[in-house]
């Protein structure tokens, strides 16, 4: 499925399906609790699961069912994103195994 998303309709996203929604969620849960042990402190909480595929005005708004999408998954990055304002910094990145 994608369509716009966001408060203001601009951003154009591929949302997971039920079964990548709880696949997801199941990686969500796993890294909150590696993290705790590192002090850190995540949400265990549900949230929809999407693929952001871009940013803009003119992007469709509706929702359409669209193929499944499918990629390998080579490492997991840590990245702090400054709310609002489309900035990102790269922190780390862990090869996984």
């Amino acid at each position: 499925m994608t369509g716009g998303f966001g408060a203001d309709g601009r951003t154009f996203v591929a949302l997971a399906d039920a079964v990548g929604t709880r696949a997801v969620q199941g990686l969500r849960v796993a890294l909150a609790e590696v993290q705790q042990h590192v002090g850190l402190v995540a949400t265990r909480g549900m949230s929809e699961a999407l693929l952001t595929l871009g940013y803009r005005d003119g992007l469709p708004v509706e929702r359409r069912s669209v193929e499944p999408l499918s990629f390998r998954v080579e490492a997991v990055d840590l990245v702090a994103s400054l709310v609002g304002h489309s900035e990102h910094r790269h922190l780390e990145r862990w090869p996984l195994k």
